[in-house]
């Protein structure tokens, strides 16, 4: 199925999204695709407010994609804003959906999946599954002829597409560290009592990867497994509550972006032990590798929202110099690495539920009590 070609003969000129792994070829094609106008957003709520002002300057519905995880994102302006309460503005939803019923997903998916027919219903939002021989169905859905709504949500589910190409890096990344690299300095470089926190995609698989190899204990690190954009304020939050230890965040370029104002809690917390690593790929490597909004400038961003120290660090000794600086301070900093896009293969997962995990994490940092 040409979804893509749908949406176009359905009047779609405007698009905009986050990439999403069910959805990844279709990301591709829309994001290339010379009719429609196409923007990588930062978060889900960023890309629906952006079709809201398409179709207050056009009175031409735009396409917000996502996947599942990330409708809670944009249920602000959905609802907020262009909800029949509100400013009553039609859109339309491309929503990629893990954990779909009947088919197996990681477990920080099932919640979302069990409930986003649901969410959408609460929403005011006409929903439809999508199936593989429905191309009809869908051109009568988004022509109206058998939908009352002016708000339109088609579920893709991952049995209906495939894993997609992957395209050459925007950037020149021949400089640029290998990411295990870059982590086994950071593993080096932290003392014995200090814990890391990651973000989503594949640093936490990398880094279980790691701590084996090395023998060490697997839990030592916390993953925010299906928290895209939250893994430092987790780590903020641990780092104000156990003010005795630093705490090391790896978070990704699109990560950072997505939630980027939360960062500026820096600017009023001198003695905030955070190390913040930004491991810039320039792209969603683990959703298919669609580049991430942007380029943007990590360092004048870091200085801007607050942290004391901001450094770049494109090699290992700059990485050496960036961390040591930090270290001698009683309070946050933000390392900028640019880092390449390739993934090495057969990355291990936990051995164990996540409830369990977080329990062995706290308990090998010592916060069980």
């Amino acid at each position: 199925m040409d979804l893509v070609q749908i949406l176009r003969d359905s009047g779609v000129r405007f698009a905009a999204g986050v990439p999403d792994s069910t959805l990844r070829e279709f990301c591709w094609v829309i994001a290339e695709h010379p009719e429609i106008d196409h923007v990588t957003a930062a978060c889900e709520g960023g890309a629906l407010a952006l079709t809201l002002g398409h179709w207050i300057a056009t009175g031409r519905p735009g396409c917000a994609y996502m996947q599942n995880s990330g409708l809670p994102n944009a249920l602000n302006p959905i609802m907020a804003l262009a909800g029949p309460d509100a400013y009553d503005i039609p859109f339309i939803m491309i929503i990629g959906w893990r954990a779909a019923p009947g088919i197996a997903d990681e477990p920080q998916h099932r919640g979302i999946g069990r409930e986003i027919v649901r969410l959408l219903e609460l929403a005011d939002i006409d929903t439809l599954a999508v199936e593989a021989d429905g191309s009809a169905q869908v051109r009568s859905f988004l022509s109206g002829e058998s939908s009352t709504r002016r708000r339109k949500a088609l579920l893709v589910s991952p049995s209906l597409t495939t894993g997609g190409s992957r395209r050459a890096p925007a950037r020149d990344e021949a400089d640029d560290m290998d990411k295990n690299t870059v982590l086994q300095i950071l593993v080096d470089a932290a003392g014995p009592s200090e814990v890391f926190v990651t973000g989503i995609g594949h640093t936490g698989r990398e880094m279980l990867a790691l701590r084996l190899a090395r023998g060490e204990d697997p839990f030592r690190d916390l993953a925010a497994v299906g928290g895209m954009g939250f893994a430092p304020q987790i780590a903020a939050g641990i780092a104000m509550s156990d003010p005795s230890r630093r705490v090391f965040c790896l978070d990704g370029d699109g990560s950072f972006l997505m939630h980027a104002g939360n960062h500026a809690l820096v600017s009023g917390r001198k003695d905030l032990k955070l190390t913040h690593i930004v491991l810039d790929n320039g792209c969603h490597a683990s959703v298919g590798g669609h580049p991430t909004i942007g380029p943007v400038d990590f360092a004048a961003l870091g200085s801007g929202l607050g942290y004391p120290i901001v450094r770049k660090a494109k090699n290992p000794s700059a990485l050496h110099d960036a961390l040591a600086a930090i270290a001698n301070t009683d309070g946050a900093g933000l390392i900028h690495v640019p880092v390449r896009t390739d993934v090495p293969g057969g990355l291990p997962r936990p051995d164990r539920s996540l409830p369990a995990g977080l329990a062995a994490f706290r308990r090998v940092a010592g916060y069980d009590g």
